[in-house]
């Protein structure tokens, strides 16, 4: 919440009280409003049916996968971890994540980078995703 209200993404925000000791805060996100064409993290990352994100990953052979399971890790844990293999992941190669939900601060953080990110969201608390260096 508070990231948001930095940024200032957050247009509006209101408070509910439930109880004397329980209160719901709801923020309302800003409309986005018209940008010039460039290229931003949206264009690196692409969302998958099963089938298109096992294509995208036919593309890898074994050797050339690094796999890492982030769904037990407590926060910034999977960030971090995720981080870590990609400073060292060779051109060519591919790092394959099992993730509990889509990062959102991560693919801010990768937009700046020159990744190219395949997700495949399965269900609640199993995402798939494909992360490697752009062509």
């Amino acid at each position: 919440m508070i990231h948001l209200l930095k940024q200032q993404k957050a247009e509006d925000s209101f408070v509910e009280n439930i109880s004397d000791k329980e209160f719901h805060t709801y923020f309302l996100k800003k409309k986005k409003e018209e940008e010039p064409v460039s290229e931003t993290a949206d264009s690196k990352v692409i969302m998958h049916d099963a089938a298109h994100f096992d294509e995208v990953l036919s593309r890898f052979e074994e050797g050339q996968l690094t796999k890492i399971d982030v769904r037990e890790l407590e926060m910034p844990g999977p960030m971090q971890a995720i981080l870590g293999e990609l400073e060292t992941l060779p051109a060519g190669n591919a790092l394959y994540i099992d993730h509990k939900r889509i990062p959102v601060y991560l693919l801010e953080e990768l937009a700046e980078k020159d990744f190219e990110v395949h997700i495949h969201n399965i269900e609640e608390g199993n995402v798939r995703m494909l992360i490697f260096y752009k062509k």
